[in-house]
């Protein structure tokens, strides 16, 4: 019965992978700040109050986001459903949420289309 579960959940997760629309959204808000709490970054479309371009950045900064929220960012396309799988079998073994599995493109939507509040 799990296995089934399993299955139909990566099959939805893959239907409907194949229909998001991968445009980036206009409204996007970004702050970033250092270990003492200055902020230095801070995009908004409407405003911008500072601008970085990618290649200011140092490499180790993204390198570590990736290798930190999503390993695999560069080999699929925002859902990586081995992960999913992979936390939703841990999930039900420990019968409590314990694991996440979503991705850096995920957390981004979620950001921008829903709340952050876990349910």
């Amino acid at each position: 019965m799990v296995l089934l579960s399993i299955l139909i959940i990566i099959c939805v997760f893959i239907y409907f992978s194949k229909k998001i629309n991968y445009d980036i959204p206009r409204r996007i808000e970004v702050q970033i700040y250092d270990n003492s709490g200055n902020q230095y970054l801070s995009l908004n479309n409407q405003n911008k109050q500072s601008y970085s371009y990618l290649h200011e950045i140092s490499p180790y900064v993204i390198d570590s986001i990736i290798s930190i929220e999503d390993k695999k960012f560069y080999q699929h396309k925002g859902i990586d459903l081995i992960r999913i799988g992979g936390a939703l079998t841990k999930n039900i073994k420990e019968n409590e949420i314990r694991e996440g599995a979503s991705t850096i493109t995920q957390q981004y939507a979620r950001i921008l289309y829903l709340n952050t509040e876990k349910n």
